[in-house]
């Protein structure tokens, strides 16, 4: 089997807007033709598979469900961000994590669902998801006080200092986070 030119892997990729760790795989096809597929792997669910004809051709990747799946992962966190602040915290935990099935690169997605976690004082998954929120963008300051948050209330204060320190060039923001802990995007 041709191996497919990397470059035009990490162009697929990246029209995505998926990490180079997203896992790739081909296979052959009894027909000579070959197909690729790019994993999303933060879920293990397939977001781009695409076949070639003579390894440098792309034919036509199959992306149908990309943008109704984004469209839909924000009506669910809209429904998490109402069932929140109706203090159900464990729909809203739900319903965000069905948000992020459907888009697992979605920072705040995260930091929402850590946030539900703080209220139900589950902090050990406030800061999971909370460093998630922060690895997918580490500029995104309520990350970063979501996970603050949560090792301030396990008394862990070194680690919520570094936390509530790490958006310093961000601070009009970050200190306005630390005052409004209620706030959605």
């Amino acid at each position: 089997m041709t191996e497919l030119p990397e470059l035009m892997v990490n162009r697929s990729r990246n029209s995505l807007g998926l990490a180079p760790s997203n896992a790739v795989s081909q296979r052959a096809k009894t027909d000579g033709e070959q197909s690729i597929t790019i994993q999303n792997t933060c879920l293990g669910k397939n977001r781009l598979t695409f076949s070639t004809q003579a390894a440098s051709t792309i034919i036509m990747p199959s992306m149908e469900t990309e943008s109704s799946n984004t469209s839909r992962a924000e009506e669910l966190k809209f429904q998490a961000n109402e069932a929140f602040q109706a203090h159900k915290y464990s729909l809203a935990i739900d319903l965000y994590t069905q948000a992020i099935e459907l888009n697992c690169e979605n920072a705040v997605y995260w930091a929402n669902r850590a946030f539900a976690h703080t209220k139900l004082e589950e902090y050990g998954s406030a800061i999971q998801d909370a460093t998630k929120a922060v690895e997918i963008d580490p500029r995104y300051s309520k990350g970063y006080y979501r996970r603050g948050a949560a090792h301030l209330a396990m008394g862990k204060f070194k680690e919520a200092l570094k936390d509530f320190q790490q958006n310093r060039g961000n601070t009009d923001g970050f200190i306005h986070l630390l005052w409004q802990n209620t706030l959605f995007i």
